[in-house]
């Protein structure tokens, strides 16, 4: 397929557009914090790293309790029946605050205890309530946008969170000389509240104020079964986090969470790419254009398997450039989480077609399985293997939960089954990346020679360029860069 083709394909039904806009939200929501690297990793401990994390951990963790999922169902009424957008909004939100009040009090009654499982830092139990209460308004109001097709507004809010927390943060690090940690913080909730107060209010005026029972107990149907599917995808994201917390310490914690906030460079692509697709899935196959939804989604598939690519290939500079020196251990951890995360953009990709077909009960199911098998890797290795063995476990747990998902998937699409991408299109990308995945962990754990190193990246880049793109592809790039110059 020609890169031209594609390019004009995801162009005309507005891919492109929505997606820069998505992407420069995500660009600051998850880029500026890898433009940052430079400086917070001179300005903090490896050990204040790990507490971040844990209680970042800690946050989102009950930010999706607290919501019950219910930003899915609000998200998934605007694409399907938006005739009952408003009443079905205002029900959900008034059902939320109340759940809020009591989940929050029984939180507070708990603290004690879900601390002490967490190893949560003393005094940060009350900035994460905070947190947690802020949280829900932001992510119901993020997925309307998201629906709604309001790219520049998402990418407004994003822009903002992300540019003012760190602009507050930096300069209260330096001015601390104790529990630096704090100051990363704290304006993390100040601005979070901000930005709750906004999406509350804007969240009423698109409501109408009302509380119908068979819309709570219609978007309970829709999202009490994702509930454990999120959770369970968190236990795969974070668990590794509070296993190496608990097993080895915070510096270890804030070294592989280094690790990971640089596969949050593909997240970003993924996250911006995956708000833009979800309502173009859903159209297409509404409007049963099958074949058209199957030609976009190899097209996305390539797109996203070839960043991954590119992001191994180039780990150790990116790492160099990036982070003091304390943290390059890193460096070996990068391809299995690069790769990790590819897989879990597969099965989001899938995922999608129970989605749309309602059976939503599958899911957690998928996940919980997943994340059970990642909890017991985790026990079993970490101790002997250090964390390296929680990045390859985290692997192997998402490459079974798209397994599952695939199978699970393909069962159950019998009514759109001509819309069914099967897995021997993307088959070939696949395993392109999975060798390049491999091949650049051994030369990283091996430490050989760089000008070695940097002779077989210029050898295995064009290779990937010529398995994933046709050389009229190549050409047209050369044809883009000749013109620009």
């Amino acid at each position: 397929m020609r890169l031209t083709t594609i390019l004009k394909r995801f162009n005309s039904i507005n891919f492109i557009k929505h997606s820069k806009f998505y992407f420069v939200g995500n660009l600051f929501s998850k880029g500026i914090n890898i433009l940052l690297m430079p400086i917070f990793t001179r300005i903090l401990s490896t050990s204040d790293y790990g507490i971040i994390a844990i209680y970042q951990t800690f946050v989102n963790i009950f930010i999706i309790v607290a919501t019950i999922s219910l930003e899915q169902s609000v998200r998934h009424i605007y694409l399907r029946e938006k005739h009952i957008f408003k009443e079905f909004t205002g029900s959900v939100l008034n059902f939320l605050l109340l759940f809020n009040i009591l989940f929050i009090g029984i939180l507070w009654m708990i603290q004690k205890d879900v601390v002490n499982i967490f190893e949560l830092q003393k005094g940060l139990f009350l900035y994460a309530l905070l947190n947690i209460l802020f949280g829900g308004a932001n992510a119901i109001y993020n997925m309307y946008l998201m629906a709604s097709q309001q790219s520049k507004k998402f990418m407004l809010i994003q822009v903002i969170s992300a540019l003012f927390i760190p602009l507050i943060a930096i300069p209260l690090i330096l001015k601390a000389n104790k529990e630096l940690y704090l100051w990363r913080i704290i304006p993390q909730v100040l601005i979070t509240g901000v930005l709750a107060i906004y999406s509350s209010y804007s969240l009423i005026k698109i409501s109408k104020f009302t509380l119908k029972i068979n819309h709570v107990k219609r978007a309970l149907k829709f999202s009490l079964p994702l509930l454990p599917h999120f959770l369970a995808t968190f236990i795969l994201v974070q668990f590794d986090r509070i296993a190496i917390n608990k097993i080895i310490d915070s510096s270890a914690t804030g070294i592989y969470s280094f690790g990971y906030s640089l596969g949050s460079i593909l997240n970003a692509v993924f996250a911006s790419t995956n708000a833009a697709w979800l309502p173009i899935f859903y159209k297409n196959l509404k409007n049963k254009e099958y074949d058209f939804v199957k030609m976009k989604m190899i097209s996305y598939v390539k797109l996203i398997l070839f960043i991954s690519a590119l992001m191994i290939i180039f780990s150790k500079e990116a790492i160099w450039i990036l982070a003091d020196e304390k943290f390059y251990s890193a460096i070996n951890l990068v391809p299995s989480i690069v790769l990790g995360i590819s897989f879990t953009f597969l099965f989001t990709i899938y995922v999608s077609y129970l989605y749309y077909i309602e059976k939503t009960k599958l899911i957690p199911i998928l996940t919980i399985a997943a994340g059970v098998l990642n909890i017991v890797l985790n026990i079993l290795f970490i101790p002997v293997y250090g964390i390296i063995a929680a990045a390859v476990t985290t692997l192997v747990s998402y490459i079974l939960l798209f397994v599952l998902t695939y199978l699970s998937v393909k069962k159950s699409t019998e009514t759109i089954k001509e819309g069914f991408l099967g897995f021997n299109l993307i088959l070939k990308y696949l395993i392109v990346l999975t060798i390049v995945g491999i091949l650049f962990h051994v030369l990283n754990v091996a430490e050989i020679n760089y000008l070695i190193l940097l002779a077989v990246k210029v050898v295995v880049l064009p290779l990937v360029m010529l398995l994933f793109f046709k050389r009229s592809d190549i050409d047209f790039i050369k044809q883009l860069i000749t013109k620009k110059q």
